[in-house]
């Protein structure tokens, strides 16, 4: 890879005042929403292992992934974190048949160590869009969150990084990114799970998985 200039996000960001947080995260949140925003999406943008043409293809998509998890969860979780999760995951599949709604390019590896910023926090450009799919956009953010969880450790800013995408939210969207999140979260932990090299990785999900309410 050519060398670019300026600083990966994540190093940014740690690196800076509060209010310069904030711009950092806006100018994420706000390229994320363009690349939602392309209205063409590239032929090259196709999951290797499952083909989205339309949201009923993500729908039945992400159902199956559902499914999968909570079995997976059942195997391995008490009773009570089982339950939390059951609950939260029956209310995506809710979601997912409220309505059909317009899939749109995902980056479904955005954090900010995949974002490069000028010294004026302005974004020079994106990187790795190796795993780009059509899908639902909530499911992208959702999944940002899960990233900033794991590679900033907190939550804070994150309302930045949302308004910076748009200025507000619906208690539904904002439950829907919760969901995905979640639907994520359990995504990593069942693929890194008897990986003793990600132990560490292990206990920051259950750490976050015990937080679920």
């Amino acid at each position: 890879m050519e060398y670019i200039d300026g600083k990966v996000g994540t190093d940014a960001l740690i690196q800076v005042n509060d209010s310069d947080k904030s711009i950092i995260m806006k100018q994420a949140g706000l390229n994320l929403r363009r690349i939602h925003d392309i209205k063409a999406i590239p032929n090259s943008w196709k999951n290797k292992k499952v083909e989205i043409r339309n949201y009923d293809d993500w729908r039945k998509w992400t159902k199956k992934r559902i499914r999968k998890y909570l079995r997976f969860c059942l195997e391995h979780f008490d009773k009570i974190m089982y339950e939390k999760i059951q609950s939260r995951l029956m209310n995506l599949e809710k979601q997912l048949n409220s309505k059909d709604r317009e899939i749109v390019p995902l980056h479904w590896d955005y954090h900010l160590g995949n974002v490069i910023f000028d010294s004026n926090y302005k974004i020079i450009t994106t990187l790795d869009f190796c795993c780009a799919m059509p899908g639902d956009l909530y499911a992208d953010i959702g999944q940002t969150l899960y990233w900033q969880l794991i590679k900033i450790k907190t939550k804070n800013h994150f309302d930045d990084f949302l308004y910076g995408y748009k200025k507000s939210y619906s208690k539904t969207e904002i439950a829907l990114i919760e969901n995905y999140y979640l639907l994520h979260l359990l995504a990593v932990t069942r693929s890194t799970w008897d990986k003793q090299e990600l132990a560490w990785l292990k206990e920051m999900h259950l750490t976050l998985l015990g937080e679920i309410e």
